[in-house]
């Protein structure tokens, strides 16, 4: 299938790309404008749009994609489990809402929801699952999570800085975001390198998404 990932951050677009590349055939656009070239000259599956670009916003940008003719259906990214944009995505004929630190897995699984034509959104499972199931599988994987993070020695801050490094934000704008230097931030992906044994922000990603240290 043809999924189209917009998104501004090149190392997101990539690990997203290199994620989805044996299941899918990808392209990639950085702002609204590109988007819109590549919808009109060929079509797509699915379209993953993220919430921040250059030139638009996604809510908006979804909007125009959605007055096309024959669109495909929107996932729209972002970094922010925000309810009031979840809401007014749906509202504006998304397919879903998903956060860009989801794991590889879950993606894959939402991605294909949405080519079956149902509709991904967070917090709600298809088959109404009750709250207290889904409460003891969250705090299962937390709990597991915590041992692991304990076991490679790395710090609270340090997966807050993993958090917004796999959302495609820069060091200048993840330490704006924690309130720290931004030196400080290199080091403690320094840090995060060496404790998952990778070398670059994708294989960091990457891992870290294998490994399910994402919240």
């Amino acid at each position: 299938m043809k999924i189209l990932v917009v998104d501004d951050h090149a190392m997101f677009a990539e690990s997203i790309k290199l994620l989805l590349a044996s299941h899918h055939q990808i392209a990639t656009a950085i702002d609204g404008k590109s988007a819109i070239a590549h919808l009109t000259s060929e079509s797509q599956g699915i379209v993953l749009l993220d919430q921040h670009l250059p030139d638009i916003d996604g809510i908006t940008l979804l909007k125009v994609i959605r007055a096309l003719p024959s669109p495909p259906p929107v996932i729209l990214l972002s970094g922010n489990q925000d309810s009031a944009l979840m809401n007014t995505a749906r509202q504006s004929g998304a397919a879903g809402f998903l956060h860009k630190s989801l794991p590889a897995e879950a993606l894959l699984k939402a991605i294909e929801k949405v080519a079956n034509g149902q509709t991904v959104w967070p917090n709600v499972s298809d088959h109404q699952e009750p709250a207290d199931t889904e409460h003891v599988s969250a705090m299962a994987t937390k709990e597991v999570n915590a041992q692991l993070v304990q076991e490679l020695g790395i710090t609270e801050r340090q997966i807050d800085v993993l958090q917004l490094l796999v959302a495609g934000l820069p060091n200048k704008s993840i330490a704006s975001q924690l309130g720290i230097a931004e030196s400080t931030v290199k080091t403690h992906i320094k840090c995060l390198f060496q404790a998952l044994k990778v070398n670059n922000r994708v294989a960091c990603h990457n891992r870290a998404t294998e490994l399910s240290l994402l919240r």
